[in-house]
């Protein structure tokens, strides 16, 4: 069950579902302190180990990334991650959270330090592991880290725009394709200067065979090479994977989602201008549906996608039926769809009535982008979500 509003909500019982992960186990505070013990002492006790030592080595051991074929091994393994959490000691883990609850368990091994968290309500855990980390590692010095000289004659050409390709969640994140690409602008000495977007600038510093960190860590988290096929990738800044494209086309499409957005905008701000305008007849009620309706479908989209987000931050539990919820996510952003095609057609079939450039060209703006909204939209599985059937 799960603490709300000073009280108690009994939450379903979640059986085993996708590849295993996401389990029925229950553990308490005495069965983790067993399990890190035995976390930070594998190979120690023989009679006690349930894999060889050679089984953990590959457990902590990144396999498939191109990243790992180039020597990074910060990253995910085989259940468990490394990466640059701590500014004096690095610990590796895991951490998962689902309706209910949330944990994490961290350890280093070479330190002898481990700690687990967990939680029985929706909250970050990050600061309170900040804190504990922090005690932890209260005596150790920072340790002090060398760099390497960049070899511009290899880099250089590395130089460009790279594309982000591996969002974690396909149908959601689809956007970040297209906002969430970096750009490698120069080399200075041992750095690395990246462009991460939004006005940040990130300087690298280079430890080696293409290999990198980001100042202030202690272990180096991003890579830049060639993948199978020559072309220049990098990976980093929490395992994003980039590849190196031409940006004109991806400028296009942040074009055409800006304009989209901006018809979106203008849509309501008509739709206020239009009600009062009829009231006072200066306008027909078809006039104004051509703009009210494509507004009241957006809004019942952002209504719909703040819904999304709140639920499954807190409520995972209403995508799994039809319920008041999961239908008003569908409904809402089906409507959007509806109401722009619909709008569209009114507009058609008004169009030899409206006498003003000035009035009939905004209004093809509108609708020309908002339909490019709804097929993009459309593509991704945002238009008429069924969430219950997910």
């Amino acid at each position: 069950m799960i603490i709300e509003m000073g009280g108690f909500m009994l939450l379903p019982f979640y059986m085993p579902s996708s590849n295993g992960a996401s389990s029925a186990m229950v553990s308490n505070a005495a069965d983790m302190a067993k399990f890190m013990n035995y976390m930070l002492h594998v190979g120690e006790n023989s009679s006690d180990d349930l894999l060889g030592e050679e089984d953990w080595i590959e457990i902590e051991k990144v396999h498939s990334t191109l990243a790992s074929q180039h020597g990074l091994q910060t990253g995910y393994a085989f259940g468990n991650d490394l990466f640059p959490n701590n500014k004096k000691v690095t610990f590796r883990g895991h951490s998962g959270k689902y309706e209910g609850f949330g944990s994490w368990i961290l350890f280093n091994r070479e330190a002898g330090l481990a700690y687990t968290i967990s939680t029985n309500c929706n909250k970050i855990l990050w600061p309170v592991s900040q804190l504990i980390e922090a005690f932890l590692t209260k005596d150790r010095e920072v340790p002090e880290m060398s760099s390497v000289k960049i070899d511009q004659s290899k880099i250089e050409p590395m130089l460009g725009y790279y594309q982000f390709l591996n969002p974690k969640n396909e149908r959601w994140e689809f956007h970040r394709r297209i906002f969430g690409g970096i750009k490698l602008l120069s080399i200075d000495e041992d750095k690395l200067i990246v462009d991460k977007g939004s006005g940040q600038t990130d300087s690298l510093i280079h430890m080696g065979n293409g290999i990198f960190r980001v100042q202030g860590d202690i272990i180096p988290s991003c890579v830049i090479g060639y993948d199978n096929d020559g072309h220049p990738f990098f990976q980093g800044y929490g395992n994003g994977f980039y590849l190196k494209k031409a940006y004109a086309p991806i400028l296009l499409q942040k074009i055409l989602i800006y304009l989209g957005l901006f018809a979106a905008l203008l849509s309501i701000i008509y739709a206020i201008v239009g009600i009062p305008l009829v009231l006072f007849k200066k306008i027909t009620l078809a006039d104004l549906c051509l703009v009210l309706l494509p507004a009241l479908g957006v809004i019942c989209f952002l209504v719909s996608y703040r819904l999304l987000g709140q639920t499954d931050a807190v409520h995972k539990e209403l995508f799994t039926s039809a319920n008041a919820t999961s239908l008003a996510i569908f409904g809402g952003m089906l409507f959007f769809g509806i109401s722009v095609i619909i709008g569209a057609y009114l507009l058609y079939r008004r169009w030899s009535h409206l006498t003003k450039k000035w009035v009939k060209f905004p209004l093809a703006f509108n609708m020309l982008f908002l339909f490019y909204l709804v097929v993009l939209f459309s593509i991704h599985g945002w238009i008429g979500v069924p969430i219950w059937s997910m």
